[in-house]
């Protein structure tokens, strides 16, 4: 993301003729570290018995060296809480370790389909639903019924064939996720 991803979105904010701060956090999910409440009365249901919402951990099990934290912005309904780590890999706005959890947080408030607040910010959880459905809509486009079709993929082509890049009747409408 570093090397290459913040590169290309400071290059196309510039051909725009814009050079916004930038704060660049990478949420993951993919971790074995449970947060658990001290006292858990086991005759509670599982919200009661999990980590609350709001809840963050910036010390102690964070990496000695990277910019992290662990913010539980969701209710868990059944099960242990898997709260997600926020890695911060670029602060040019420098703001404060507070200011950054305190927008994770309420982003996580945003998300339309449901009213309350989802695990991860909206925009990382919507991120995630197009990226499903982009790898349907190519694996399906790439595919047929007896397998996959022969021949090099042009990307800009197959861009202009499965994306709404040339669609002006849905370009100005609202698709969720």
């Amino acid at each position: 993301v570093i090397s290459y991803e913040i590169p290309f979105i400071k290059a196309a904010f510039r051909e725009k003729g814009c050079d916004p701060k930038l704060v660049v956090i990478v949420p993951n999910k993919l971790h074995n570290l449970r947060f658990l409440p001290t006292n858990i009365n086991r005759q509670d249901k599982a919200p009661e018995q999990n980590v609350k919402p709001g809840m963050i951990v910036d010390t102690q099990v964070v990496h000695p060296t990277w910019n992290e934290f662990y913010l539980c912005s969701h209710t868990t309904l059944q099960g242990t809480a898997n709260v997600p780590r926020y890695t911060i890999l670029l602060n040019e706005s420098n703001l404060s370790a507070d200011q950054i959890q305190e927008a994770t947080f309420a982003l996580a408030f945003g998300y339309q389909i449901v009213r309350s607040p989802t695990s991860l910010p909206a925009p990382a959880y919507i991120a995630g639903k197009y990226a499903d459905r982009g790898r349907t809509m190519l694996k399906a486009h790439l595919t047929n019924e007896t397998g996959p079709l022969p021949g090099p993929v042009e990307n800009e082509a197959l861009n202009q064939q499965i994306t709404l890049a040339g669609n002006e009747l849905l370009r100005s409408k609202r698709i969720n996720a």
